[in-house]
């Protein structure tokens, strides 16, 4: 599956650029969370999408909210 993860910006948002994003395929939800603890830590606000066309915003489906 394909996903989509973010760093929570200051303003509670999207970043703005390319820093604190990540896109990348993986098998299973539990490995794309545990990717993302991984890189952002656990001390940081992320969020986590799943997604079948990235130019699509109505094919994103939320998978995780840290």
């Amino acid at each position: 599956m394909k996903y989509y993860a973010y760093k929570v910006a200051e303003d509670g948002g999207e970043p703005v650029g390319s820093e604190g994003r990540l896109l990348f395929e993986l098998k299973t939800d539990r490995g794309a969370i545990r990717r993302c603890h991984r890189i952002f830590g656990y001390g940081f606000r992320w969020r986590l999408f799943t997604y079948d066309d990235f130019h699509d915003k109505n094919t994103f489906r939320p998978v995780y909210r840290h």
